[in-house]
């Protein structure tokens, strides 16, 4: 497909794309790339082992090699990986008039964005996961209460080392290591966040609390924009059911905290009760929890699961529930399946943290619960019709491309 001279290029960066992997960073850039076609070109830049570029959907994405450098202090941020020539080459190449990164990885990182930041072209970074933040990646203090944020070192290290496995003696040294060593990955965390705010024209957040935790940690509000995510209007024909229908949607992921979900169920023995479960084929790290998960759904007679579901069949799915629980355990910076669900007019029982309570008002669209027994009170008392879809918040999907277009301007 030929660049049209008259529109303006921009180039959309990011390690995770369709087809390669799905999740929702990519559906995010897919909806923004879909409006922004209309009106400027646009290259999505990937990487790939062996190919050179390819089409999904109508979307041009082109490659680089991924960054292959394992060195340690490569992984830590202190050099650049070996890939950031192949990518000066294709900036000086393609000339995009803006660049937007949508992740921080090895293979695209704060030099990368130096690097784009020196060319003659606006540099915009999105900050799709809690990660960027939190070195545990949850923003649990010590894998129990929620953190406030702030990127402390001697709380930071005693968090990441003391909630860890291993003797006292290890731990210590650890604590060591990540409190006071010049380049700590927690001080690390923070250089990194100083050169995201210098190499960019501008940060994206999806969500309020992600906004709040970055200006914590000494990025200028001016600097920071809100571009949440959004889905269209989806239509679905109610199935009819005398049952109580919960359904999960999401990766097999001890944060996604189906566990928890699986657990409550399986307390209140409720026979009126049925459980869906669409899953993402778990990664091999959580192999072992994934069995975990699937003996203990085995203990409720109505438990289904599925996999991979393409959209035609999520709105399937979303017919068949009365209720879309996310029992996430982390602060999510959306989640893209609450806007889906609600666009479904399905409600939605979540956490009450992160983007999850940014979206959900307690007894208009859905519920919010801080413990498992107050996820169990919740359950033990649902009543289908008690909600009104007429109280839904939605965004429709064309609002990420139409505030992202504000912004670049």
């Amino acid at each position: 497909m030929e660049l049209n001279s008259e529109k303006k290029l921009i180039v959309i960066a990011t390690d995770y794309f369709f087809p390669n992997s799905r999740g929702g960073t990519e559906k995010y850039i897919y909806l923004l790339a879909k409006y922004l076609v209309l009106y400027y070109n646009v290259r999505i830049l990937s990487v790939h082992k062996t190919l050179k570029h390819e089409y999904f959907d109508g979307l041009r994405i082109d490659y680089i090699l991924p960054n292959t450098d394992n060195h340690r202090n490569t992984i830590k941020g202190l050099q650049a990986p070996n890939n950031l020539q192949a990518f000066d080459e294709y900036l000086s190449k393609q000339n995009p008039d803006i660049i937007h990164f949508h992740t921080l990885t090895s293979n695209f990182n704060t030099y990368h964005l130096k690097s784009s930041n020196s060319k003659n072209c606006k540099v915009y970074f999105t900050s799709h996961i809690p990660g960027h933040i939190c070195l545990r990646g949850d923003f649990l203090q010590n894998g129990k209460t929620p953190c406030n944020g702030k990127i402390s070192p001697i709380k930071c290290a005693s968090c990441i080392c003391f909630s860890s496995k291993g003797s006292l003696m290890k731990k210590i040294t650890k604590y060591l290591y990540y409190g006071l060593t010049p380049n700590s990955p927690i001080k690390l965390k923070l250089k990194q966040l100083i050169d995201i705010e210098r190499y960019t024209d501008k940060m994206i957040s999806v969500s309020q609390w992600q906004k709040d935790f970055f200006i914590k940690n000494g990025i200028k509000s001016s600097h920071i924009e809100i571009c949440r995510q959004a889905s269209n209007k989806i239509s679905i024909n109610k199935s009819k059911s005398n049952n109580i229908r919960l359904g999960f949607i999401g990766r097999i992921d001890p944060l996604k905290g189906l566990h928890l979900l699986l657990e409550a169920v399986d307390i209140l023995r409720n026979p009126n009760i049925m459980l869906s479960i669409a899953a993402i084929t778990p990664a091999v790290e959580h192999g072992q929890y994934y069995a975990s998960l699937r003996s203990l759904s085995e203990s409720i007679p109505e438990c289904k699961w599925y996999f991979n579901l393409e959209a035609q069949k999520l709105n399937i799915f979303f017919s068949d529930i009365d209720y879309l629980v996310v029992p996430s355990i982390c602060f999510e910076t959306g989640p893209f399946v609450i806007y889906e669900a609600l666009a479904a007019g399905v409600p939605v029982i979540t956490t009450n943290m992160g983007g999850q309570s940014e979206l959900i008002e307690d007894g208009i669209n859905g519920y919010l619960f801080n413990t498992l027994q107050e996820l169990i009170k919740i359950l033990s008392h649902l009543d289908k019709n008690k909600l009104t879809t007429s109280n839904f918040f939605h965004r429709e999907e064309n609002m990420i491309g139409m505030e992202m277009q504000k912004i670049y301007h």
